[in-house]
């Protein structure tokens, strides 16, 4: 089984469904950036994953920040709780070869 709940943005609060994996992470091991709030430097992006996804009509981006060494070793799993196809673009300040769409 999974945890999935709506964690808030570290700046707004605006709330981001989440889904972690096995629960082998636990709610405070993470901090949620909404798109508008994503660390704009690269720099600021290497202790977490960027996440992107779309529907029919919106192109959507979470920043995903790991605050402890099993986060950063669970990040896969800890990623938005959507129904669509999610993509890790940067995952630790590095870009994803494999991302073509996102």
């Amino acid at each position: 089984m999974c945890d999935c709940y709506v964690h808030g943005c570290k700046v707004c609060g605006k709330g981001i469904e989440m889904h972690l994996a096995d629960f082998s992470t636990a709610r405070d091991e993470i901090e949620v950036y909404c798109r508008k709030h994503i660390p704009a430097r690269r720099d600021d992006r290497k202790d977490g994953v960027v996440w992107k996804w779309r529907d029919r009509a919106h192109r959507y981006a979470i920043f995903v920040r790991a605050l402890t060494p099993n986060a950063k070793q669970m990040w896969d799993g800890n990623m938005p709780n959507v129904y669509s196809e999610t993509t890790p673009t940067e995952i630790f300040g590095e870009n994803n070869q494999q991302d073509k769409e996102a």
